[in-house]
């Protein structure tokens, strides 16, 4: 029994779909940054090599480590610095080098870099240490062979010409003809490209070849992994390898819940009925994007749409804005650092204390020790200017959004009966037009006498066709009660009196109606006075909300400061964030409680590319995320950071340009197939094509669409409105008449 329980559990480790994603994700990222590592190893700072005598036997014997007999000191090091510094370094084991000078490339660049080549790992064994490949198939150095290449960057020559090299990339184990073929179609490319084979390891690197030269040598090379992606893939191997319960509490736990056939993704609100009514927002918000606060309350991962000029970077500042207010901690994130800079200043805009950090800049770890270590000596005075603020909370808020709510019930109100009122003044004047010169009724009257005079000309009426003496006294009884209701002389009384007084009678009603609506408009209020008071709360709205902020982190830091351990954990921190030995850095900050800081800052704000840097990767270390432009970012750079957050909001623009990845279509699929990701998660999980909010967008439980644009003209936004989003974008500013756009060029494309 035990056992069986062990399988389904092993099996259900390792069929975990986060853990096949992340291994392809992170198979996508290596394979599209890796070659372009290295051109010339003399030139790449930090890379180190060594060459392998002899005849090549790794490629062509795969199934066997090769076995590098008594190895020196330096191959030792390789081995040694490979192991010590994985997330910065990776060893490579290369083969047929290219050497020389190009008089065909652009930059005439020198050339000392393996065509072929694979990862591989280095075992000691005993004496002697082992050289094994870690992947099966064999990469081309396609950087270098694009910079030997003349073609412009939109010429598709360079692609089709590749397309046919990649073909005959020789595959494990490597024969002499099938390295024959490859060298054979890569002259037929180039052919200016030399070829030899008797050429020693001290020549290869004493000779400074004038011409371009392959030379048939093998070498491991140890080499810095590309900046931008070195820390994206270690954070994506760190993730293959946690446990599946280790989701539920994350951002991606709608993906591990979708494969495993859990629907339900649903969070209880914490927040009393009377709190979460309350937004601690300090700018204008439109009721679409407050729906996106109340979203991320019950919902895992919320899509918002937000085409151009629809107040995305307001509404996500509003967002963190309350948040932080109500106590949580929020990641902001995206591909580019203008749309982080954006939020991050704003949000700092508002004098806060410490309220979000930008984060990944070149020296912010020596800019924060230093913010850090005058938090804790108490250099900032976080007293300053609170006098006035400080009995400032959210129920002040909450009385202002109360009377804001009156406010805006009386507008629509006044609105309503304006309304009325103007139906009530056209059917007036109908019947005003009916009576021409035959108003017969000059009485003012009240609705009870409309009503009865009604009744009377009905009875009337009843005695026009009857005959007899009894039916002649109701005739004549009704005529005198008219006659005296309304002031009118016995001239007798005819059907087309009848039909006069009638619409007489319709007039002073619809007067009556009229004269109702002025006295319910009156009694409500004044629509200009109101609509002054209700400009002015939403003014105090920003103000209390700005004050409730300073409140909010000026408690937090002086309860922060005063707890021991965690003031321990912050000088723990500034020290670290300056040490010059990186290794020693980043022990400590993974092993030190990074509660604290985020306490000291409860923002972050951080581009896709740098986060690795600058954050710990640790399961919903965030509150919730908020991903920017997501459209433009790919799914592997946003991988962690749902990883890093129990709720995300992802915006962005399925209509706008997405992110663009050179990664070869069939590597792709090649990686799809290595870890068996099902057929309909390869629709969504398309690294080349799709974007982080096209995958956001199949998980999301919530979708919000941002449909008031703030920016372009009318006729340009109502363009777009039809065109792309079904017409329900609303241009809500006519700054400019459209008189004037008459110089507008019309172009039928």
């Amino acid at each position: 029994m035990l056992q069986e329980a062990s399988k389904v559990l092993s099996s259900a480790f390792k069929d975990s779909i986060i853990k096949k994603l992340s291994m392809y994700l992170h198979d996508c990222v290596s394979e599209e940054v890796k070659s372009s590592a290295f051109r010339n190893l003399n030139n790449d700072k930090g890379t180190k090599w060594f060459f392998i005598e002899g005849q090549e036997s790794l490629f062509s014997h795969p199934e066997k480590p090769l076995k590098i007999k008594s190895a020196d000191s330096k191959l030792t090091e390789l081995m040694v610095q490979s192991e010590v510094s994985k997330k910065d370094y990776q060893l490579i084991y290369g083969y047929l080098f290219l050497k020389g000078k190009s008089a065909e490339s652009k930059k005439k660049e020198d050339y000392l870099t393996p065509l072929l080549y694979v990862p591989c790992k280095l075992e000691r064994d005993g004496l002697d240490i082992n050289c094994s490949t870690l992947e099966e198939d064999i990469s081309l150095n396609t950087s270098a062979l694009v910079s030997l290449m003349n073609f412009d960057e939109d010429d598709e020559t360079a692609d089709h010409l590749f397309e046919g090299l990649i073909d005959y990339i020789p595959e494990l184990p490597i024969t002499d003809e099938k390295v024959n073929i490859f060298l054979n179609t890569l002259k037929a490319i180039i052919p200016n490209i030399e070829i030899i084979t008797d050429l020693s390891t001290e020549e290869l690197m004493a000779q400074s070849l004038e011409k371009l030269t392959i030379v048939d040598t093998s070498a491991v090379v140890l080499t810095k992994r590309p900046t931008v992606s070195a820390g994206l893939l270690h954070e994506l191997s760190l993730i293959s390898e946690k446990q599946a319960g280790v989701f539920r509490e994350t951002a991606l736990a709608p993906v591990h819940e979708e494969f495993s056939g859990a629907t339900k993704n649903k969070k209880s609100p914490k927040n009393s009925e009377k709190q979460e009514k309350i937004t601690i927002t300090p700018l204008e918000f439109s009721d679409n994007q407050r729906e996106v606060i109340e979203a991320i309350k019950n919902n895992t991962l919320v899509t918002v749409f937000g085409p151009p000029g629809t107040g995305k970077s307001q509404t996500i500042v509003n967002l963190v804005s309350h948040l932080v207010g109500s106590g949580q901690t929020v990641l902001v994130a995206s591909r580019m650092n203008k749309a982080v800079d954006v939020i991050s200043e704003r949000l700092n805009g508002f004098g806060a204390h410490f309220l979000c950090l930008r984060a990944g800049k070149a020296d912010y770890q020596k800019q924060l020790s230093f913010q850090l270590q005058d938090l804790i000596s108490n250099k900032v005075d976080l007293d300053a200017g609170y006098e006035s603020d400080v009995l400032t909370d959210v129920e002040d808020l909450y009385t202002l959004a109360k009377n804001k709510s009156e406010l805006k019930q009386k507008c629509v109100k006044i609105l309503e009966l304006e309304t009325k009122w103007n139906e009530a003044l056209q059917e007036y004047k109908k019947v005003w037009e009916l009576q021409e010169d035959n108003k017969l009724i000059q009485k003012a009257l009240s609705k009870p006498d409309i009503e009865q005079c009604r009744k009377f000309l009905d009875k009337i009426e009843e005695t026009f066709d009857k005959t007899g003496f009894l039916n002649f006294i109701y005739f004549k009884l009704f005529t005198y009660l008219l006659n005296k209701k309304l002031n009118l002389t016995d001239n007798g009384i005819s059907t087309e009196i009848v039909e006069k007084l009638r619409i007489n009678l319709e007039e002073k009603e619809l007067k009556e109606n009229l004269k109702g609506v002025e006295s319910l408009i009156n009694k409500t209020g004044n629509l200009h006075q109101i609509l002054e008071n209700l400009n002015e709360s939403r003014k105090k709205h920003k103000s209390i909300a700005v004050k409730i902020l300073k409140n909010k982190r000026r408690e937090s830091l002086k309860s922060l400061i005063r707890d021991q351990y965690k003031r321990q954990r912050l000088i723990i921190h500034s020290k670290a964030l300056v040490e010059r030995k990186k290794n020693l850095q980043n022990k400590i900050l993974l092993q030190e409680d990074f509660t604290p800081m985020l306490e000291a800052f409860p923002c972050w704000a951080v581009t896709t590319q740098a986060i690795s840097e600058s954050l710990p990767l640790e399961p919903g270390l965030f509150d919730v995320a908020i991903i920017d432009e997501a459209s433009q970012c790919d799914i592997a750079s946003c991988f962690p950071i749902l990883f890093r957050a129990k709720r995300a909001i992802i915006v962005g623009d399925d209509k706008q340009l997405p992110h663009l990845s050179f990664l070869e279509k069939a590597k792709e699929q090649s990686f799809m197939s290595k870890y068996n990701i099902p057929d309909r998660y390869q629709l969504m999980w398309r690294f080349r094509t799709n974007s982080m909010f096209d995958v956001a967008n199949y998980y999301s439980t919530a979708t919000i669409l941002l449909d008031e644009h703030f920016r372009s003209y009318p006729e340009i936004i109502n363009f777009s409105s039809k065109e792309f989003y079904g017409g329900r974008i609303k241009a809500m500013k006519s700054r400019i008449p459209s008189e004037e756009l008459e110089s507008c060029l019309e172009l039928n494309i």
